[in-house]
């Protein structure tokens, strides 16, 4: 027998029915119908901005009627991994197959062709994204447009409709060229490329605000990016930051894409001395208190690695086990490498790392150190993987980073920030921070600078 169960979204007459202008209500009627328990995921724009939700059902067992605040207008509601063209005043009634409990499969079943609009356009522009040449994404573009224009003509759609529609559409037609020129770089060399790749998607445009998925507005932001940087190969990331914080009219989209750039920038680069020029863009920018206080916390809490600010006085092991603190290294620069064992790309880089310290060998004004950042057990693996790289000696160190010491943990992990393996730090003399997050490429640019920072070091 076919397992199914429907959802029903309609907006509740009476006392529920909103003012004109102002956000509605629907409600949620999922009617379970199968034999195994199930989750059910959706995400869409509330009176207070993007909500996610999921919902477990229990085999046997009918959910009760949920109630949930919409946004004012038409957006584009997500359920499971297709888009809904959804109102405050039409329901929609969805029928989902769970024969297949991980591959959930929505069908609307009331006013298919208009609710299920952006989900058809999506799928029309993925096809397009197998092209092979400018010229044979153009032809496949063309009959796209012509399909999805006879459907919005038959869907009857409202002006406020259309806006919603227009908005997800020029997004998709972006990701089908991103995703050929993926493929196809040469195509990112052919005239009128910029022009090409943006042709119906606008930044400006404020209906973003209108697609009722968060993480989406991070592939929007990474589409755009794709596009800037396949035109100007040397435009900067912060400048593009800040050109999208200035340009954006979606505040979504300024909050989700200062969110995401403030985190990657330190989580995963841990400091780049331009997010101090960058914050004040991104804080002007964003319209929530809750998007400002994440921005700032992230700030504070890396700021700390920042050029000139004191580097924590750490505690690790020697070979003997011998306890070393930085303050032993004072007078000198130090250059650290942080690796682990189970970083096979830590471990690669350790012969550069040695090939660059031993240009300072005989040189009492400078150290390199490896710390070894792992978890008990593997002191032998350490020592092993340490000697085959010919990282030997009182500088080849190791902290534990689990309960064996946790005030070595919170000294090192903590206090360094440290997150991910390989890391390259450069301390002065003095013992403060020169540069806390060298380049990973280990490349002659980073030994430069390397070399740099000793010169200045050196008068």
């Amino acid at each position: 027998m076919k397992k199914t169960f429907g959802l029903l979204i309609a907006a509740v007459c009476g006392t529920l029915t909103a003012a004109a202008g102002e956000p509605g209500k629907f409600q949620l009627n999922l009617h379970s119908k199968t034999n195994a328990n199930y989750t059910f995921m959706f995400s869409y724009i509330g009176a207070n901005g993007h909500v996610f939700e999921q919902i477990h059902g229990k085999e046997g067992q009918a959910p009760l009627p949920i109630l949930r605040d919409l946004s004012k207008g038409s957006q584009i509601m997500f359920i499971h991994s297709k888009t809904f063209l959804v109102n405050t005043n039409e329901p929609l009634e969805v029928e989902m197959d769970v024969s297949q409990m991980r591959n959930m499969r929505p069908h609307a079943l009331y006013n298919d062709r208009k609710f299920q609009l952006p989900n058809r356009i999506d799928s029309i522009y993925f096809t397009c994204g197998e092209a092979k040449t400018r010229a044979e994404m153009d032809g496949l573009l063309k009959l796209a447009d012509a399909w999805i224009a006879k459907e919005k003509k038959a869907a009857v759609l409202s002006a406020d409709e259309l806006e919603t529609v227009a908005v997800f559409e020029g997004f998709c037609r972006m990701m089908a060229k991103r995703s050929m020129v993926r493929a196809h770089e040469e195509v990112t060399k052919t005239e009128g490329f910029s022009d090409w790749y943006f042709e119906g998607f606008d930044l400006t445009n404020p209906h973003f605000d209108r697609i009722g998925n968060a993480h989406l507005m991070s592939t929007i932001v990474s589409t755009w990016w794709f596009g800037r940087q396949a035109a100007e190969p040397g435009l900067e990331a912060e400048f593009m930051m800040v050109d999208l914080m200035r340009t954006a009219k979606s505040t979504v989209l300024r909050d989700e894409a200062a969110r995401n750039w403030m985190y990657a920038e330190t989580r995963y680069k841990h400091w780049n001395p331009t997010i101090k020029e960058v914050y004040p863009v991104l804080k002007n920018g964003v319209s929530t208190e809750a998007a400002r206080n994440y921005i700032d916390s992230l700030y504070n809490r890396y700021v700390v690695l920042d050029y000139g600010r004191p580097a924590p006085n750490f505690a690790a092991k020697n070979e003997k086990f011998k306890t070393v603190h930085l303050s032993d290294y004072k007078g000198k620069m130090v250059v650290i490498d942080v690796w682990a064992h189970w970083c096979t790309y830590c471990i690669a880089k350790l012969p550069r790392f040695r090939e660059i310290a031993e240009k300072y060998k005989g040189k009492d004004d400078i150290v390199f150190l490896t710390i070894a950042w792992h978890t008990p057990g593997f002191e032998k693996l350490w020592m092993e993987l340490a000697r085959n790289a010919g990282i030997t000696g009182p500088n080849n160190l190791t902290v534990i980073t689990r309960d064996d010491d946790k005030a070595a943990k919170a000294l090192f992990e903590d206090g360094y920030r440290i997150t991910q393996a390989p890391r390259y730090i450069v301390i002065d003399k003095n013992g403060n921070f020169l540069n806390a997050a060298l380049s990973t490429a280990l490349d002659e640019k980073v030994e430069q600078e390397i070399e740099d920072f000793y010169n200045q070091q050196a008068q």
